[in-house]
């Protein structure tokens, strides 16, 4: 047999191997339907389930709880106020939005479309479970055509493994199941689309960020579902106007516009998937099983700790009236601070799975690339600036970076806030000392980096000296943002390379796992200095830390 042939055969074999995956799709859908009259896609006795105290330590529900007391009265919103916010919205009806973007248009309730598709959420364990199970093995059959076809291939120059599973088939497949089941996994997928490069392949960062981008949307009677068990059957009577199409849909719900009747404002409605609160364990753990089956994560990346860490967190997310109290903390926390704007909550159409604000306007940080230099460089320092204060002076920080959580105003000169499911306290004590770890990287002082981060719990004591030499170089880089006496360039700044160059000797002579708040104040840390340095900001950061140190030492903050 000749080359043409056999590269002809292996071209056959690959149609066929996708083929057997749609056949086995259209056949499991057919199965699914026909056995809808036995609920077994339903959650069942558990859809009323609650996670609304689940993961949370009693310590943290007192951080939180003594802004539910006032939300939980639904008292009216401040008269003067509303009548204010009703002269400036009276006249304003629902827009058209773009996905992940708050388009300012003032027309009348209309229609959106946008990349992602109408499904409904398989919101069972099982119907979730056979999602993943037809993923796996699509991969498999997807990976069998692929390699047979490159291998065969005359014109190829050499065979890459992991391009037998991150084939464009293949990409397609773990696109679309995620954007189907949406929930945890998908979460977890844009956690990883906010990477450098350096620590998450690019084929990775634009499998996740096609999710991240096109999650599909409840159809419309599933979506009436959630909202009536959720608010009940009188909903509608606060509201004018509601779009049935969302402006926007992520992972753990979607975004609907709405106008209040009582005085014209424009709201947002986020509604819940259902399904996804109860499955946050099972989604995570069959996610990981089929990256780790496709050999596409980086090996130690994910260690259990940081998985227990992302569910704990998920569990907070699924958990809207939490959502509530966080977002009325940070309001009253940052109402003087002149940068960021944080949203009204309007508590008669929230609930633990659905949660309705203030709309604000805005595009998303990452769409700033594009504006003038110094609005780039107020853009970048607007969101460092916000992660010292959230740790230093509130230690208390919404830690997700999805830069769809930030929208910047262009008019008011504002970044406002809309997700703050994340929000997390940190102890005094362990703030301190992360504080003095800062404070010792831009002295240049290796035996004090040392030694507060014993005292942080992020190293033993026990370390070899090869993997304390790591550590220390990795902290040092990371305070050279705050050393510097002039502006950083973070446009050529290679911070995240320096950093993984240290990662290999890192995982080798770990001794212990890093304390749990590292996950989520690193990850937020890192989201805003890649922002910076897609932004390629440049700006002064050494007066941000200094300020907040000085008041530090002069009792100001972190005092109890």
């Amino acid at each position: 047999m000749h080359e043409k042939e056999l590269f002809a055969l292996a071209r056959g074999i690959r149609i066929i191997s996708n083929a057997l995956c749609a056949r086995q799709v259209n056949n499991f859908n057919k199965w699914k339907t026909s056995c809808t009259g036995f609920n077994i896609w339903e959650n069942g006795d558990n859809k009323h389930a609650s996670c609304e105290n689940a993961f949370v330590s009693p310590g943290e529900t007192n951080d939180l709880r003594p802004d539910i007391s006032e939300f939980e009265r639904k008292s009216p919103m401040n008269q003067s106020a509303a009548n204010s916010s009703a002269s400036l919205n009276q006249k304003r009806n629902l827009s058209t939005v773009s996905f992940k973007t708050y388009a300012r248009q003032n027309q009348s309730l209309d229609l959106r479309r946008f990349a992602s598709n109408e499904s409904a959420v398989p919101s069972s364990k099982i119907g979730r479970l056979a999602n993943y199970g037809q993923l796996a093995a699509g991969l498999a059959l997807g990976s069998v055509g692929e390699f047979t076809a490159r291998m065969l291939d005359p014109n190829a120059k050499s065979i890459d493994p992991k391009a037998f599973v991150l084939s464009r088939d293949n990409i397609e497949r773990i696109v679309a199941t995620l954007c189907k089941i949406r929930g945890a996994a998908l979460k977890l997928g844009q956690m990883l689309s906010i990477q450098d490069d350096a620590l998450i392949s690019k084929d990775v960062q634009d499998i996740f960020e096609r999710v991240r981008q096109s999650a599909d949307f409840m159809p419309s009677w599933q979506m009436e579902k959630q909202i009536l068990e959720a608010l009940g059957e009188n909903w509608r009577d606060h509201l004018s106007d509601f779009n049935s199409k969302p402006v926007a849909a992520a992972s753990i719900g979607q975004v609907h516009e709405g106008i209040l009747k009582s005085n014209g404002q424009k709201v947002a409605m986020k509604i819940q998937y259902p399904g996804v609160a109860e499955s946050i364990d099972s989604d995570i753990d069959l996610l990981m099983a089929v990256l780790k089956y496709t050999n596409i994560i980086p090996r130690g990346l994910y260690l259990e700790e940081a998985l227990n860490v992302a569910k704990k967190e998920l569990a907070w997310e699924c958990d809207y009236k939490r959502e509530a109290a966080a977002m009325n903390k940070f309001r009253k926390a940052l109402s003087g601070n002149s940068d960021v704007y944080i949203p009204q909550v309007i508590p008669q159409l929230t609930s633990n799975r659905v949660i309705t604000t203030e709309f604000v306007d805005g595009v998303t940080v990452d769409k700033c690339i594009d504006m003038d230099e110094e609005t780039k460089n107020k853009v970048a320092k607007i969101m460092l600036q916000l992660c010292l204060t959230e740790l230093f002076e509130l230690r208390f920080m919404q830690t997700d970076p999805n830069f769809a959580n930030f929208l910047y105003n262009t008019e008011t000169g504002k970044m406002s806030l809309i997700d703050f499911g994340s929000s997390r306290s940190f102890d005094l004590e362990w703030v301190r000392n992360y504080m003095e770890v800062i404070k010792c990287a831009i002295n240049n002082d290796k035996p004090g980096i040392i030694d507060f981060s014993i005292k942080l719990g992020f190293l033993s004591g026990f370390e070899t000296t090869a993997f304390s030499d790591a550590h220390c170089e990795a902290v040092l880089v990371l305070g050279e943002a705050f050393r510097s006496e002039e502006p950083f360039d973070f446009g050529t700044q290679d911070t995240t390379k320096k950093i993984m160059n240290l990662v290999p000797t890192m995982l080798q002579h770990r001794v212990t796992p890093p304390p749990e708040e590292t996950y989520s104040l690193h990850r937020k840390m890192s989201g805003a200095f890649l922002l910076c340095s897609k932004l390629n900001a440049k700006i002064q950061c050494n007066y941000m830390f200094n300020d907040l140190y000085k008041k530090y030492k002069d009792g100001e903050i972190l005092i109890n």
